[in-house]
């Protein structure tokens, strides 16, 4: 019988590695020239830019998969070569298929200035046609990737892979305020903790606060009646939603929500009314209920 075989690729160290994208002024400038200088394969280019696609999956990228109406581009198929053995018989084979996990087949949102190329593209093309060749035919990720590189090169960016494209998008999602879990989706990520490992890396200014909560959870406390214990509160807390709440001198954190008319406090399932609070001299209102005193900063 004949017998396929991938090439197997063995997993690598992120974590030890520095993450190479593209510099907001490089971004720009790719993202610049395209719109200049238009061209399919330019388009796909700025395609992986704006959404986070792999290479073999913006080579399999139809135009059918353009949903300009709704603003949605949907990731479903993906291309590869692949290395085949049938008998004495080697060879290799482009190969189209669903993508990897169920998380990559994923619907993107289309970002204006893209929405706007596509737009006027989408009354003109022939739906079945790949985006890339802008044909019934599609272009393989070995030939694609020299294209790519050939245009870094005019463009004088320094050298990056392909694969750099689609970390350059999630470094700028998460700098703009992204969440973390809305990323993991947008680039198909079977785990959000794939997305952490690679993106998230406090630096040490980040990092200086958490002296901040150790100094709230080893506050001072005077011993007076439970009811009315006072305690040293530092000025400044990370979150805004941290509660400090003292009963018999035991300091106990919470976290939190603002309503209009209540704070809510998950952890003991309370709600305790806005009007209850009254304001402290520094960045801080204390809420007195059921035996507690609560410290909210804000």
């Amino acid at each position: 019988s004949d017998v396929y075989k991938r090439q197997i690729k063995y997993p690598t160290d992120v974590a030890g590695k520095k993450l190479e994208v593209l510099s907001v002024a490089n971004h720009k400038k790719i993202l610049n020239y395209i719109q200049s200088h238009f061209s399919f394969p330019g388009l796909g280019i700025y395609i992986s830019l704006s959404t986070g696609l792999r290479i073999g999956e913006i080579c399999a990228l139809k135009w059918s998969d353009i949903n300009v109406y709704d603003g949605i581009l949907t990731v479903n198929r993906t291309i590869e070569r692949i290395y085949i053995i049938e008998g004495e018989r080697k060879h290799t084979e482009l190969v189209i298929n669903t993508p990897k996990t169920k998380n990559s087949c994923r619907e993107i949102p289309i970002n204006k200035e893209l929405l706007t190329m596509l737009k006027p593209l989408k009354k003109v093309i022939n739906d079945d046609y790949y985006i890339l060749t802008n044909d019934e035919r599609p272009t393989e990720p070995r030939t694609y990737r020299n294209y790519y590189k050939r245009l870094m090169e005019k463009l004088d960016i320094p050298k990056l892979k392909y694969h750099g494209l689609r970390h350059s998008f999630a470094t700028r999602c998460i700098e703009v305020g992204c969440d973390y879990k809305t990323v993991s989706v947008l680039l198909g990520h079977s785990n959000i903790s794939t997305t952490l490992d690679l993106y998230v890396h406090p630096n040490m200014e980040q990092k200086k606060p958490v002296h901040e909560v150790r100094r709230a959870f080893s506050a001072k406390i005077m011993p007076t009646s439970p009811a009315d214990s006072p305690m040293v509160i530092p000025k400044f807390l990370p979150a805004p939603t941290l509660i400090i709440g003292i009963r018999d001198r035991t300091i106990t954190p919470f976290m939190a929500h603002f309503t209009r008319a209540s704070l809510i406090i998950p952890a003991i399932s309370m709600s305790i009314p806005m009007a209850a609070r009254s304001r402290m001299p520094i960045n801080a209102s204390i809420i007195t209920c059921g035996g507690f005193k609560y410290f909210v900063f804000t």
